[in-house]
C-alpha cells in the first residue's frame, strides 16, 4: 500500500506556525518514504513528519527536508501497530510571494507475511507462532484418531 499526501502550502515568511496535514495510514510496517520538490520552492519549502510528539523524518529534532525539483527517497522501517493510524506532517513556506507544493508518499505493508520480509527478528517469531499452531493442529487431530481410530466404522 502507498499512502500519499498532496500539500500545498500558501507564501508566508517567518510564521511561527507551520501547517499541519494529517496522512491517515493503518497498522503495519513503513518501508519506504519518499518527498517530492516539483521545480519551484527553490529550497523554500520546509517540511518533516512526525508521529505523535516523535520527529520521524527526518529523524533529528527540529529539522527538515527542503528542496527544488527532486524527490527525496530512502527505506526505512517505522513499525506502526498503535493507534492513532496517522503521522503529521508539517510544511512551512518561506517564500514571501508563491505558494509551493510537496507530495510525501509512505510505502506500508500490513500483512505479518510481508512484514517478515523487512524485519528478520519478526519473522522468526511468526514462523515460530505457526509452528505452534500447526503442532497444536496435528496433536488435536492425534488425540481424536486414538478416541475413534476407526472412524468409518462408525
Amino acid at each position: 500500500m502507498i499512502f500519499t499526501a498532496d500539500i500545498t502550502t500558501k507564501a508566508k515568511p517567518l510564521s511561527l506556525h507551520p501547517q499541519k496535514t494529517i496522512l491517515k495510514i493503518t497498522t503495519g510496517l513503513v518501508y519506504k518514504v519518499e518527498v517530492e520538490f516539483p521545480t519551484g520552492p527553490c529550497g523554500l519549502l520546509y517540511t518533516c513528519c512526525y508521529d505523535g510528539l516523535h520527529s520521524v523524518w527526518p529523524s533529528t529534532d527540529n529539522t527538515w527536508f527542503h528542496s527544488d525539483g527532486m524527490t527525496i527517497g530512502f527505506d526505512d522501517l517505522l513499525l506502526k501497530t498503535q493507534p492513532p493510524f496517522e503521522l503529521q506532517i508539517f510544511t512551512d513556506n518561506q517564500d514571501d510571494t508563491y505558494e509551493h507544493w510537496c507530495q510525501w508518499r509512505i510505502g506500508m505493508v500490513s500483512q505479518e507475511v510481508f512484514m517478515a520480509r523487512f524485519l528478520p527478528t519478526y519473522e522468526y517469531e511468526y514462523f515460530k507462532k505457526m509452528l505452534q499452531e500447526m503442532a497444536e493442529e496435528e496433536r488435536e487431530r492425534k488425540e481424536a484418531s486414538l478416541e475413534a481410530p476407526f472412524s468409518w466404522l462408525e
